[in-house]
């Protein structure tokens, strides 16, 4: 799927996102963008597993689906990709930023587009046998110009495959075969899995390389700033939500009573009187926190205080108000979104000068003793002292980056980033590490080579980081735009190599 229909897609299907979930969507999308054509199998959920064993049932297996420009290929090889738009939108779903589908819920039960009557099924699809065509075409090019796929690229196959096998075994089947065999059709084998596995590394890798090799001037990133002011500067603002929604009730046998027109309207109405009174008060020169924190027992009310968050992920229904022509620090609104009144704090927008960086990483797990959620302090108090000593030792010997980075190979308790040195690119405020983590990266005055280290007391593994400033990287509007632009050239230049290919859907793609 070229990465143009899969954000109008996107768009399409996104509903109002509570803060949280809109930062982990603007996380997902800031790794879509850095990848392109980014399509890596997750585990297989139980429940897709067994649905794909009905449909595996022998009726259907080995035939030809589909053919593009000549080549013939099969239902299996079209599934590999229509699991992973399956996968893509179920990890999307549980986000919160894929509204209209239901993981749980048959696709082809599941209505895509109201006005076609299109499925979700179809839709799978249709995105499936578009990305086995680009993913072929770039596979040809790579072919024919003599590029191979990286170490880095084989090594990310290897892992997938060992990756692969153990959730096999995890799953309950006897084989990683049987697995394969059971998700994706009959005529899937460990052989073809990794080919396809290798081709989609090895488009992704064409296409990254593509991207990379973009450049473009100031005036450039610019004018695309000023174009998409709205959706990429920095809003900052408070609000309370006051649920119009009548309370609920139950009859003597405990079955929920709908609210009649009268208990909805008057609820209604209640919402708007609490939340004018709130506004006056705000405009009137009330603070916010204390003038909540009055409001604390009242069950129908929530609130969040000092947002910060880019145009394209603030509260949807605060998105016209927030933006509107004229905006002053200060202002205080009241905006209703069906039964629902919104209080609003506008306290500023600005563009996102935070400056990004690369930084090396060791994490020195603190131990934790059996069936406890978290070390105690002497465990913490001991995690930190062998880090010290380990950034001593470190200093005392040649204390380059490089030596810095082989330690973190070897000691490094973050299997993400030690076998690269421990190494973290672009870091910033938007990329969802640790907030100790974060702020040591982006201080202002960091400078290459600094060294530190800070407490992690919210990951999985908990401990100390020591950390080793690499490189100061771009102001994170600028690598934005920088971002976007790359991205749409790079689609646009997919849809180009795409556009003349010949496909042909054949009778047994109906059966997928």
């Amino acid at each position: 799927m070229s990465a143009s229909r899969e954000k109008k897609s996107r768009q399409n299907k996104v509903e109002e996102l509570t803060e949280k979930q809109a930062l982990a969507a603007q996380q997902a999308a800031q790794e879509k963008r850095k990848s392109i054509l980014y399509t890596v199998i997750g585990v297989v959920c139980a429940v897709l597993v067994a649905a794909l064993l009905i449909w595996n049932s022998g009726l259907f297996q080995n035939r030809d689906a589909v053919k593009v420009n000549g080549e013939t290929y099969t239902t299996e090889e079209v599934n590999y990709f229509y699991n992973n738009m399956l996968m893509q939108y179920y990890y999307s779903a549980m986000l919160g930023s894929a509204a209209n589908y239901d993981p749980q819920v048959d696709p082809a039960e599941q209505v895509y587009d109201e006005e076609t009557g299109k499925t979700w099924h179809a839709f799978f699809v249709d995105e499936a046998v578009d990305d086995l065509t680009e993913v072929k075409i770039l596979v040809a090019k790579a072919e024919a110009e003599g590029v191979k796929l990286s170490d880095d690229g084989k090594q990310y196959v290897k892992e997938s495959m060992d990756s692969l096998a153990s959730t096999s075994a995890n799953s309950g089947f006897t084989s990683t075969t049987a697995y394969l065999k059971a998700a994706y059709g009959s005529g899937m084998s460990k052989g073809l899995y990794k080919q396809l596995l290798t081709e989609t590394t090895l488009a992704s890798e064409m296409a990254a390389d593509y991207a990379e090799q973009l450049t473009y001037t100031d005036e450039q990133l610019e004018e695309h700033y000023a174009e998409h002011a709205d959706d990429m500067d920095l809003f900052t603002y408070s609000f309370a939500k006051f649920s119009g929604a009548p309370e609920t009730t139950t009859d003597e046998n405990g079955e929920k009573v709908e609210p009649t027109d009268k208990e909805k309207s008057d609820a209604e109405a209640h919402a708007y009187t609490k939340a004018e009174a709130l506004r006056a008060k705000l405009a009137a020169g009330g603070n916010f926190a204390e003038l909540v924190a009055e409001l604390a027992e009242d069950k129908s009310v929530t609130s969040n205080e000092n947002v910060t968050a880019s145009g394209a992920t603030v509260l949807a229904a605060l998105d016209s108000w927030l933006k509107e022509d004229g905006r002053q620090t200060g202002d205080v609104g009241l905006v209703k979104l069906d039964a629902d009144c919104y209080v609003v704090k506008f306290q500023g927008r600005a563009r996102d000068t935070e400056v990004a960086g690369d930084v090396r990483h060791i994490l020195v797990a603190a131990e934790q003793d059996e069936g406890a959620t978290e070390p105690t302090e002497a465990q913490y108090d001991a995690a930190k002292a062998k880090a010290e000593q380990m950034l001593a030792d470190w200093k005392a010997g040649a204390a380059t980056e490089d030596s810095f980075a082989e330690l973190a190979k070897a000691e490094s308790a973050d299997p993400g980033s030690a076998a690269n040195g421990g190494l973290y690119e672009d870091v910033s405020s938007a990329t969802g590490f640790i907030p100790e983590f974060t702020e040591w990266v982006v201080d202002p005055a960091r400078e290459v080579g600094d060294t530190g280290i800070v407490k992690n007391t919210m990951s999985s593994t908990k401990g100390w980081h020591i950390l080793y400033y690499s490189a100061k990287g771009e102001p994170v509007w600028k690598t934005t735009v920088e971002a976007e632009l790359a991205n749409e050239d790079t689609t646009a230049w997919l849809d180009e190599l795409t556009a003349s290919a010949q496909v042909e859907r054949l009778e047994a793609l109906n059966n997928l």
